[in-house]
């Protein structure tokens, strides 16, 4: 088994690269026929029993970063390989439910910055890693269901704490993350609330863990989490925190963020999670139909097309068509209930850049093998994630230098910053040559999103100091990715006949007419509010039983297709599930 697993996992590391940052999935995978059968007709600690059978199987992945096996060097993926499969938003964030804070996942399974890998339900619950002799303890510690990329800050606060009603919110409070301290709480210990529209996946979440490990030892020999947990009673809650998780449960519905999540861990792990699938399972063993046999005939199914999920408008996705065909395709996104601008349309290139400095992460690795790039003062990684740099350390500020450039002509300076993950407020200077002034001053946002900034570069200019100012650790800057392009390259839009529409449906079929170019096609949405889509490109099929046949350029953008209730990736012709194995349909 071993053996297979490296293989495979040698084998899709290049496809898995190719997918990470291109396709977020939005399909539903499909519950297998007969999967629950095992639970149907069953009640209480039986239906727990039945369902722990059910789901404890499948694969589980490595914790953390992607890494080698010793001493025969064999690639294997990690949880930040796989989070943008399953946490990436339609706008390319990051979906952290610890946070507002918008940041990016990284460009090759490092780890992101100011994001940890959090367990929902702290490992420490059941004795990991001290009971790891337990082969299901490490699984349940890398369970994609129970973990989650999230904010460090609130990540740190919250601890081994249970969830809670927080009453003050004194202890912390990000705008969408809250805890009581000892002193304000009504149990009496520190507890944490995450915002209105995550509840129902934490308790979800919770349910799911104790069902799917119901073999470890909750909060067996630790006083303190005994208030929090029973292990002498299958319900494994005490009745207080039951009644917690029940009211998020009941109040925040699946959503769809909820079920492409799930369904996209079910093709990667290979096992789901029941009480997103039929949500009403959680009554029938914590609820009011405990007692009761149930009949998974009568429940309502989270995977039926009838099912229609609350949406979060904050997430306004197109969807890549399954129709596409030479005369046109349906395009369609989120229904935000409003009316909507379609834009359809290519891209037409000119001119032509030469990139002097390409580095889309910012690691110390990678800082010291780039050309051109300096550090000055305390520059380190340790604090930022491994694809990016906190610009200094203690008292004393760093500054990444940019020379040996020679400009021939006007150029471009991008890069993506943010303040440190425990910093108030940043501040960038920028000095061009010896300039002892700085040219630019740029004030980074204090929510800590991470933000492109472009500074145009005269000519001539030899050298670009990006320097962060404040001398604490209160005041300091995060670099994630740098870029100094020069050239004339440009890349406008050219609106296909009759776009773009105003339409009031989520749907609209696109006829292409008169259609010959070999270019992709594009799509984006946008709401009367403003709210922009994520874009969607379309590979339009060739004439060739028409054509003379010519041999066509590799084309390896892979694409996302829906068969048979399952996601698949089609590239080159051929296809694959989600982790890369050959798909023959």
């Amino acid at each position: 088994m071993r053996n297979r697993i490296l293989f495979l996992h040698r084998y899709i590391r290049l496809f898995v690269y190719s997918l990470l940052f291109v396709l977020p999935l939005s399909l539903f995978a499909g519950i297998p026929e007969g999967y629950y059968a095992a639970a149907q007709g069953l009640h209480d600690s039986l239906l727990r029993q039945a369902l722990f059978d059910t789901i404890r199987g499948g694969e589980r992945i490595h914790y953390g970063t992607q890494g080698y096996t010793y001493p025969d060097q064999v690639y294997y993926p990690g949880t930040w390989n796989y989070f943008p499969l399953t946490d990436k938003r339609a706008d390319g964030y990051v979906w952290d439910m610890y946070s507002n804070t918008k940041r990016y996942f990284t460009h090759d399974g490092g780890s992101s910055c100011g994001l940890e890998i959090e367990h929902c339900l702290p490992k420490s619950w059941w004795g990991y890693p001290g009971n790891d002799s337990i082969p299901s303890s490490k699984r349940a510690a890398q369970d994609l269901y129970i973990l989650n990329p999230a904010d460090g800050q609130a990540n740190g606060q919250k601890s081994n704490y249970p969830p809670g009603h927080v009453v003050a919110g004194d202890k912390f409070d990000n705008g969408s993350f809250r805890m009581d301290s000892n002193k304000k709480s009504q149990y009496g210990w520190m507890c944490f609330e995450p915002a209105e529209a995550y509840r129902g996946d934490f308790a979800r979440t919770y349910f799911y863990a104790v069902t799917a490990y119901a073999d470890l030892p909750f909060g067996a020999g630790n006083r303190e989490y005994q208030r929090y947990l029973c292990d002498s009673t299958y319900l494994v809650f005490k009745p207080w925190l039951v009644d917690v998780l029940l009211d998020w449960h009941r109040n925040d519905p699946v959503s769809r963020k909820e079920i492409e999540r799930a369904d996209a861990i079910y093709q990667i792990q290979g096992n789901r999670n029941p009480y997103i699938d039929y949500p009403e399972l959680v009554e029938y063993i914590w609820g009011t139909k405990k007692g009761e046999c149930v009949d998974f005939s009568s429940l309502l199914c989270t995977a039926d097309e009838t099912y229609s999920p609350d949406e979060d408008f904050t997430n306004f996705e197109a969807f890549v068509p399954n129709d596409v065909s030479t005369s046109g395709f349906t395009a369609a996104w989120s229904d935000f209930c409003t009316d909507y601008t379609l834009d359809v349309y290519q891209y037409v290139e000119s001119g032509k850049n030469d990139t002097i400095v390409n580095m889309p992460a910012m690691g110390s690795t990678h800082i010291k093998n780039a050309a051109h790039i300096q550090i000055e003062g305390k520059v380190q990684s340790t604090a930022a994630g491994t694809n990016a740099i906190t610009m200094g350390s203690g008292s004393t500020d760093g500054a990444v230098v940019v020379c040996d450039m020679g400009l021939q002509a006007p150029a471009l300076l991008r890069f993506r910053a943010s303040i440190y993950k425990t910093a108030t407020a940043g501040e960038l200077h920028i000095f061009m040559d010896e300039h002892t002034a700085p040219d630019s001053i740029i004030l980074l946002p204090t929510t800590r999103d991470e933000m492109w900034y472009d500074i145009p570069l005269p000519a001539e200019t030899d050298k670009v100091t990006i320097a962060s100012v404040g001398g604490k650790t209160t005041k300091r800057a995060c670099m994630q990715a740098l870029y100094v392009v020069q050239g004339d390259y440009k890349k406008e839009r050219k609106h296909l006949s009759g776009y773009p529409i105003t339409t009031a449906d989520c749907t609209c079929h696109v006829e292409l007419k008169d259609y010959t170019s070999s270019k992709p096609v594009y799509y984006q949405v946008i709401t009367t509010e403003g709210l922009y889509s994520n874009e969607v490109r379309i590979d339009i099929p060739t004439l060739s039983d028409i054509k003379p046949t010519v041999p066509q350029p590799n084309m390896s953008t892979p694409s996302k297709v829906l068969h048979k209730q399952q996601v698949l990736i089609m590239r080159n012709g051929a296809y694959y599930d989600l982790l890369g194995r050959p798909v023959n349909l």
